[in-house]
């Protein structure tokens, strides 16, 4: 068995460029509909008709994909939209071809390399205090322990059809995890200019804008209870140790919240913002916002 030798300043490259790629993807909703990409057709290839028309052909041959495996054409709509907000339908990839390569790299190590995994992982927690840390890859930007519960493999996630069937999996799964916390008869809510309104992103679904931005930052934001408190900017955990919340316990130690156990607020959404590599911030609200932009243009799937 060869050896590989990487030294530490190697490794801390390495993993910063990859955490810094995954925080830093461009944003911006595409309105209208997609328009078939550009390109000369081999002569001699068949001309597949174009089941969904308010899709490109590839999307639409990823629907139909997905549908014969048996995933409903709900969250098939709403998976492209995430597609679209992650990679632009992979074309992130294409345009900065860096950023696929060593993703699916260094996975596929992790898979053939005994401990190759773990030096990842100890060096992401010694450099970057990181626990855990697994390079999320593929035009799903997906990590591959989630893949793999849906038998999509790295070499699936780098193609349309099996991104789109791994993330229609897990939205849904996902979904179901959230409907015990969210109404999904209802809009979900957040907190505007010190009041509480009816999120202007909504899917109309209190539970799947859940859903939707746990693809993004993980559920355990979303399963919890949030309840009012003493002031009207800011919402908090119903389980607060002692009644009490610091929204800022690091920056701001000395601001507490007194929380009202006994207010729930039914289908409120944190907001929460995340600093990418180019001292930007993305917020979970925005994430939902360009994922229901990209859905409202796919009518045709049903």
């Amino acid at each position: 068995m060869k050896k590989i030798i990487i030294s530490e300043s190697q490794l801390r490259r390495v993993i910063d460029n990859q955490i810094n790629e995954q925080t830093s993807i461009s944003t911006g909703v595409q309105s209208g509909t997609y328009e078939p990409t550009s390109g000369n057709r081999t002569p001699n290839w068949p001309v597949i008709p174009q089941e969904y028309p308010c899709t490109t052909p590839e999307l639409s041959m990823a629907t139909v994909y997905c549908k014969n495996k048996g995933v409903n054409p709900f969250w098939i709509k709403y998976s492209i939209g995430i597609l679209g907000r992650e990679t632009d339908f992979g074309k992130v990839m294409g345009k900065y071809g860096i950023k696929a390569v060593p993703e699916y790299t260094m996975n596929k190590l992790s898979e053939l390399i005994p401990g190759f995994k773990s030096l990842l992982q100890y060096g992401a927690k010694k450099v970057f205090g990181k626990d855990n840390w697994v390079p999320s890859m593929g035009i799903a930007q997906m990590t591959p322990d989630i893949a793999k519960k849906y038998n999509v493999n790295l070499e699936d996630l780098m193609s349309l059809s099996g991104s789109l069937y791994a993330v229609s999996r897990y939205l849904s799964d996902l979904y179901t995890q959230l409907s015990k916390y969210y109404d999904a008869t209802q809009p979900s809510k957040i907190i505007y200019n010190k009041q509480l309104i009816n999120n202007p992103s909504t899917t109309g679904n209190a539970a799947l804008d859940a859903a939707i931005m746990s693809y993004n930052l993980g559920p355990s934001k979303f399963t919890v209870n949030y309840c009012k408190t003493n002031s009207s900017e800011y919402m908090a955990p119903c389980q607060s140790a002692n009644g009490i919340y610091q929204p800022f316990p690091t920056d701001n130690p000395n601001f507490k919240l007194t929380v009202y156990k006994n207010q729930v607020v039914k289908n409120y959404i944190p907001t929460i913002k995340t600093k990418t590599s180019k001292n930007e911030y993305i917020s979970n609200t925005g994430y939902l916002k360009e994922v229901v932009g990209y859905t409202k243009t796919l009518g045709c799937i049903k």
